[in-house]
């Protein structure tokens, strides 16, 4: 599902009913795609290396693509600093990053604020300015996201099947447009600053 979304496609389990008379969304609704750890993508890699698998060129890629994700690891944890366009000095550390996304918190001028982009971001600097601009952007959408918070509720307690996919897949349907793009954890300042509670 998380490739899918990013791909904007539909995702393979919702076309599982029509192939499979066998398949129990129950069962097999609960995985997802989680990174590898070190040690496991280190023991893969060397495995294919030392049985000559791929091709020359492959093989450099790949350590080429290790060599770069051991260098990026650097930044992780360090504080990053930016100045936003009104002069506004802002600090940010670097929480998590790989090819599925790239977690940062803002600890100045806003405090423990996520910041959230599905890819792999190369200068953590622009995802923080660019969290900064989300959350005054956000402040001004007040209205909007009132105005649209009862069809939420309606279209959540209508719900077949009460399951985390189907409750984000209502609020991608009625907030989606409105926060496209976005790179803050909307939903938590939703609650935070207006008691707008959306359901996990």
């Amino acid at each position: 599902m998380p490739l899918s979304e990013m791909a904007r496609r539909e995702p393979f389990v919702h076309l599982m009913p029509h192939i499979s008379n066998e398949y129990v969304p129950e069962e097999f609704d609960d995985y997802d795609i989680t990174a590898m750890e070190d040690d496991g993508l280190l023991k893969v890699c060397n495995q294919m290396i030392r049985n000559k698998e791929f091709d020359e060129t492959t093989l450099e890629v790949l350590c080429w693509g290790l060599l770069k994700a051991t260098e990026e690891e650097k930044w992780l944890s360090e504080e990053i600093e930016t100045i936003a366009v009104d002069g506004t000095v802002l600090k940010g550390v670097l929480e998590r990053q790989n090819c599925g996304g790239t977690w940062m918190t803002m600890s100045s001028p806003y405090n423990d604020l996520s910041i959230l982009k599905h890819e792999l971001v190369r200068n953590p600097r622009e995802l923080l300015l660019a969290g900064y601009n989300d959350y005054h952007r956000l402040r001004q959408m007040e209205s909007e996201i009132r105005a649209l918070y009862p069809v939420y509720l309606n279209r959540i307690s209508k719900l077949e099947k009460d399951s985390a996919w189907a409750r984000h897949c209502v609020y991608r349907d009625v907030y989606g447009k409105l926060f496209e793009g976005m790179v803050l954890l909307e939903k938590s300042l939703m609650k935070e600053w207006w008691g707008l509670v959306i359901r996990e």
